[in-house]
């Protein structure tokens, strides 16, 4: 809800140093996320969605956003289904999972055929894009219900190492290797809980 100005950037100490700035910011920051969201934050961010406190502070501009989303997600019902229908051929999930259940689940599905992308793209992401996913609803949720009643192995999952930032001394290490430090940083095995489908 406030605006800064960047002073300094340090990288080697991964530190910016900012000062308080009035006004609106001249550029938008959309950012990467180059981490992982765990699934409590996720389950956070739905129960805000679906709450009616608003929070002394945040900014006018912010609180109208807020509502504004919340008004969304209820019409959509996102935060009440895990499927929600996306025009006439596509589908959004919406499991609310951390971003390596999430990546898990897209991994299944395509074994399975359905072409599931983690959206949004690149930022805070938290539902799986199915667009022209001809199955609909029921054939969807027919398909959920097979990867929750078989477990999902996480060897199975078509995972390549060249998806990963390369590092140093990658090059050196086998194809094999990277994978699977892949799969433990990308991936998790997901639970009864997470299959609680509303």
């Amino acid at each position: 809800g406030k605006s800064w100005e960047c002073i300094a950037c340090d990288n080697r100490r991964k530190e910016i140093s900012v000062i308080p700035f009035k006004g609106t910011a001249t550029t938008h920051w959309e950012g990467m996320l180059n981490t992982n969201l765990h699934t409590r934050l996720v389950e956070r961010m739905r129960e805000v969605l679906r709450e009616e406190r608003e929070y002394p502070y945040l900014s006018e501009n912010c609180l109208i956003r807020l509502r504004e989303m919340r008004r969304m997600a209820c019409e959509m019902g996102i935060t009440e289904e895990w499927i929600v229908q996306q025009g006439t051929t596509g589908l959004y999930l919406f499991p609310w999972m951390g971003t390596t259940k999430l990546r898990t689940l897209q991994l299944a599905l395509r074994t399975l055929g359905v072409n599931a992308s983690i959206a949004p793209s690149g930022f805070a992401p938290i539902y799986l894009d199915l667009e022209h996913f001809f199955g609909g609803r029921y054939g969807l949720q027919r398909i959920l219900s097979r990867l929750e009643a078989e477990e999902i192995d996480l060897d199975a999952l078509p995972v390549k190492a060249a998806q990963r930032s390369m590092c140093k001394f990658d090059s050196a290490l086998p194809a094999e290797l990277l994978e699977k430090q892949l799969r433990s940083e990308m991936l998790a095995p997901l639970t009864k809980e997470d299959w609680g489908m509303e």
